[in-house]
């Protein structure tokens, strides 16, 4: 059985912040291309989408030598 996805409320209590604070670091409302932390936004992203989080490990992780 899949891992349940993490949600914001999840996040939020396991860093000890509120679901509006979360939500503005993470900068959810914003495009991505306007991010300042695009690192992060890429992080959360992916955890919301199987697909992405798939290219973005055979991107990243997938070749040998590396």
């Amino acid at each position: 059985m899949p891992e349940p996805r993490l949600t914001l409320s999840a996040l939020a209590d396991m860093a000890g912040i509120s679901t509006g604070w979360c939500s503005h670091i993470l900068e959810l409302k914003k495009p991505i291309e306007k991010c300042r932390h695009m690192q992060l936004r890429h992080a959360w992203d992916s955890t919301q989408d199987i697909d992405l989080m798939v290219a973005y490990g055979k991107k990243h992780w997938g070749k040998k030598n590396r």
